[in-house]
């Protein structure tokens, strides 16, 4: 497994080494393949960004399923509002 070790340091500016670089390094995996990269939290942002990647037809799927189990939208989740369903 590829590991992005990073050290915050006591003195100066307190940013991590490379910091900056993750981020963008995370943006571009993100938007050239359709990964999530194991260093990335799940946030709206990052779910945001892989809504390129996903397959509508999957989605029309499972919001059949969706509406076959929960007719009456009860349970909801961040990562549905995100993507739609």
């Amino acid at each position: 497994m590829f590991d992005f070790p990073t050290f915050r340091p006591t003195l100066g500016d307190h940013h991590r080494y490379n910091e900056a670089w993750y981020a963008i390094l995370h943006t571009t995996l993100i938007t050239e393949f359709p990964v999530r990269p194991h260093w990335t939290k799940n946030t709206r942002e990052i779910f945001q960004q892989c809504l390129t990647h996903i397959d509508l037809d999957s989605l029309v799927r499972f919001s059949k399923v969706r509406e076959q189990f929960d007719p009456k939208n009860t349970f909801k989740s961040v990562v549905g509002e995100i993507i739609g369903v």
